[in-house]
């Protein structure tokens, strides 16, 4: 398979960058490609002039260098060989995990502004239901003293009253008395 073409996979694997970071040096016309049915086929010349420090890899990928068949048709492949594939998706994998944890970070930071936003709001309330109490605890005691003052104004005007009904009967008494 010694072409002078790499697929998106293949050139992932050899630079050892992220399939979407490839897919995008394509969308942005950064490199020779080609369509292959579905898939495109980057040429080898023009990512090795971009990634420049693997152009070795790049142009040797899938030689007899790299890739040694038995008699079984199983590869052998060596620790760097497995390695430099498996980059690509570690890569991807701790890219994802980044991903994970800064949206658990957000999901933390929105459950405790949300808390915080209750505990002020819960405050304000308790706050403003105290107030409230204080205020109709003043205005009951301002309307018990009005109406503690008035009774007393009630009696005293009975009292006046009064004294002077038997003031008025002790003056017709004493009347009717010097009369007969």
């Amino acid at each position: 398979m010694n072409s002078q073409y790499l697929s998106i996979q293949e050139a992932s694997n050899v630079t050892w960058k992220h399939i979407n970071t490839i897919r995008g040096l394509i969308e942005k016309n950064k490199v020779q490609h080609t369509k292959d049915g579905k898939r495109y086929l980057i040429l080898r010349e023009s990512l090795s002039t971009i990634y420049k420090d693997k152009k070795e890899e790049i142009e040797n990928f899938w030689t007899k260098k790299e890739w040694t068949s038995t008699n079984s048709s199983n590869n052998n492949h060596s620790t760097s060989d497995i390695n430099n594939q498996l980059k690509p998706l570690i890569e991807s994998l701790q890219y994802q995990l980044k991903q994970n944890q800064e949206t658990q970070k957000l999901l933390t930071s929105s459950k405790e502004e949300t808390l915080k936003i209750k505990t002020e709001y819960e405050d304000k309330l308790q706050s403003q239901k105290a107030t409230l109490e204080d205020e109709k605890i003043k205005v009951k005691t301002t309307y018990e003293k009005k109406m503690f003052t008035q009774k007393i104004i009630i009696y005293i005007l009975w009292a006046v009253l009064l004294f002077l009904l038997l003031v008025i009967l002790m003056v017709k008494w004493v009347i009717s008395i010097n009369l007969s």
